[in-house]
C-alpha cells in the first residue's frame, strides 16, 4: 500500500508500506495509488501537477477566446453579407440623418421588403447592431493588447494563467452583454 505525506496541500513524499503493519507515524497519511511528489491533495482527492503553459500557448488561448466572441457575434451570417456591413451602416446612417440617396435606400429596401420592416426601422436596427459590433471589436482589440502585455511581462506560469483567465472572463462578458 502507498501512503502520501501531505504538507500545505501538496504531496511531499510517498512511501510503500505493508497494509497489515502500517507504522503509527504515517497512519493518518492518505492512501494513494498513482500520486507522487508535487501532486495536490484537497478534500480527500489527489490532483496531478498542472502542466505549465508557455507564453505562446497563453496567447493562443487568448486568441481562441477572442475568436469565440467573433463567432458568437457573427454566427449564421454569410461572408458576403458581412462584407456589406460597412456599406449598409453608411447607408443606414445617411437614411436616419435624412441625407440618404437612392443608392442608400436601395441597399436596405430589398432586405426591408423581405422582413416586413420599413427602410427607416431597418436603418435604425443596422446602426444599433453596428454600434454594438464596433464596441465589441474595440473591446476585443483592448483585451488582445492587454493580454499580450501581461503575457510578455509574466514572471511564471501563475502570471500566464492569470492573464489568460482575465482575457477569457472579459470575452465571456462581451458575449453575455451581446445576448441581452
Amino acid at each position: 500500500m502507498r501512503k502520501a505525506q501531505i504538507e500545505n496541500g501538496l504531496v511531499t513524499n510517498v512511501i510503500e508500506v505493508d497494509p497489515d503493519h502500517v507504522p503509527d507515524w504515517c497512519g493518518d497519511w492518505p492512501t494513494c495509488e498513482g500520486a507522487g511528489p508535487g501532486w495536490a491533495y484537497a478534500e480527500g482527492e489527489f490532483h496531478p501537477p498542472r502542466a505549465d503553459i508557455t507564453p505562446i500557448e497563453a496567447m493562443a488561448a487568448v486568441m481562441s477566446a477572442i475568436t469565440a466572441v467573433e463567432d458568437a457575434l457573427t454566427a449564421g451570417v454569410p461572408l458576403a453579407e458581412k462584407l456589406s456591413w460597412s456599406a449598409k451602416e453608411a447607408a443606414a446612417r445617411a437614411i436616419v440623418a435624412g441625407v440618404g440617396l437612392a443608392a442608400d435606400q436601395s441597399l436596405l429596401a430589398g432586405e426591408a421588403a423581405l422582413t416586413g420592416e420599413t427602410v427607416e426601422d431597418l436603418a435604425s436596427r443596422v446602426i444599433a447592431r453596428a454600434d454594438l459590433y464596433r464596441f465589441a471589436v474595440s473591446r476585443l482589440a483592448g483585451i488582445r493588447r492587454a493580454a499580450g502585455t501581461a503575457i510578455a511581462a509574466a514572471q511564471g506560469p501563475d502570471d500566464l494563467e492569470q492573464a489568460v483567465a482575465l482575457a477569457q472572463a472579459q470575452c465571456a462578458a462581451i458575449i453575455e452583454g451581446a445576448s441581452e
